[in-house]
């Protein structure tokens, strides 16, 4: 999110409204959503000391996938869906990678919404 303006979190919040669209039963984990209820918003993120922020977003971040991966034994399939430009996100690459770790489909918005 670092580098958008006002840190990606309108095309976060449209990409979560979407998904709901999609499939209202989802469990979505959205990082702009969770930095929302944190009290981070685009005005003030800028003032955050930069990689203690960024430690602390991504330590939650791989928390809340790690926490919603269902056991190996259920039926639930999982799945992250990536902003355009996530090749240029170091945290976007890393979330991904931990998902395929974790067994999680992965796609893109474009992809999903050609579907």
């Amino acid at each position: 999110m670092t580098g958008y303006p006002e840190y990606n979190f309108p095309a976060f919040i449209q990409g979560e409204n979407f998904l709901r669209e999609v499939n209202p039963d989802a469990y979505i984990i959205n990082p702009a959503r969770m930095d929302i209820l944190r009290g981070l918003t685009p005005e003030n993120a800028g003032n955050q000391p930069g990689l203690i922020i960024r430690r602390d977003c991504m330590r939650r971040d791989m928390m809340a996938i790690i926490d919603n991966t269902p056991d190996f034994n259920v039926k639930e399939t999982c799945m992250i869906v990536l902003m355009e430009g996530y090749l240029a996100s170091q945290g976007a690459k890393i979330e991904l990678e931990l998902c395929r770790y974790l067994g999680w489909d992965s796609t893109t918005f474009v992809k999903l919404a050609d579907r």
